[in-house]
């Protein structure tokens, strides 16, 4: 099936950033004006947009509902919102705010029963599960802390629940440039291949895409690369849609 490129951004207190593997303080901001730059990804093409919402990772809350609620009414982007949603009402305020998707982290990890009845009231498909691994197991409370729990015992876990979509990031690559962890996608998609796989982080290059596509993967985020114009729209052409 057809791979599709998603671009990413990161907010910290009302601004984009960039995060070099997954630390808060090698925060760089790219863009003062979020709303500016979704536009921008909309006029070279893209109908979607991944937001995370650093700072609700960070602080265990969404911090940045209003501004996810202008974007989706402002360029019609369909988004995918992550970051500190821990509780049935969030997920509501969030979906009630026009997100298309919401990624689920943490609570995937620490709040399983909560996340069941997420599913029961608003259908798998609605929630992407980010499993973001660091060293072989995966990270929670925007990637501060060490869960314990391998992305294989989680992942039996969320299947048991219905499970259609799974975002990875080897964290270690992440905002680095230095190529995606394309083994680790490989191995989910041959092992998992009622998944839909989605890969994030390290990517740089066109051709990062075209070999994570060969490999199985649904959907490449990207963020960093577009925004230092490593990769151009135009370079990427069969995946942007």
């Amino acid at each position: 099936m057809k791979c599709r490129v998603v671009p990413a951004i990161d907010l910290i207190d009302g601004k984009c950033v960039r995060l070099r593997g997954g630390d808060f303080a090698t925060a760089e901001v790219v863009g003062e004006d979020p709303l500016t730059v979704a536009r921008s990804f909309q006029e070279q093409g893209f109908r979607r947009l991944h937001v995370v919402d650093l700072s609700g990772a960070r602080d265990g809350e969404p911090k940045h509902i209003d501004l996810v609620r202008r974007v989706v009414a402002e360029t019609g982007l369909e988004v995918d919102y992550s970051g500190g949603i821990r509780r049935i009402e969030q997920v509501r305020e969030v979906f009630n705010c026009g997100v298309r998707l919401i990624v689920v982290g943490s609570a995937a990890i620490k709040q399983l029963d909560d996340v069941r009845t997420w599913i029961e009231a608003y259908e798998p498909d609605r929630f992407i599960f980010g499993l973001d691994v660091r060293d072989g197991t995966v990270r929670v409370s925007g990637w501060r802390e060490d869960s314990g729990v391998t992305l294989d015992e989680a992942l039996r876990n969320l299947l048991e629940l219905g499970v259609s979509r799974v975002m990875s990031t080897d964290i270690r690559r992440d905002g680095l440039l230095s190529g995606p962890s394309v083994d680790l996608y490989r191995e989910l998609c041959a092992r998992y291949p009622q998944l839909r796989v989605i890969a994030s982080g390290g990517v740089s290059a066109a051709d990062d895409v075209r070999e994570l596509a060969s490999v199985g993967v649904r959907e490449v985020i990207i963020g960093k690369a577009l925004y230092s114009d490593r990769i151009r729209a135009s370079e990427i052409e069969e995946y942007v849609w």
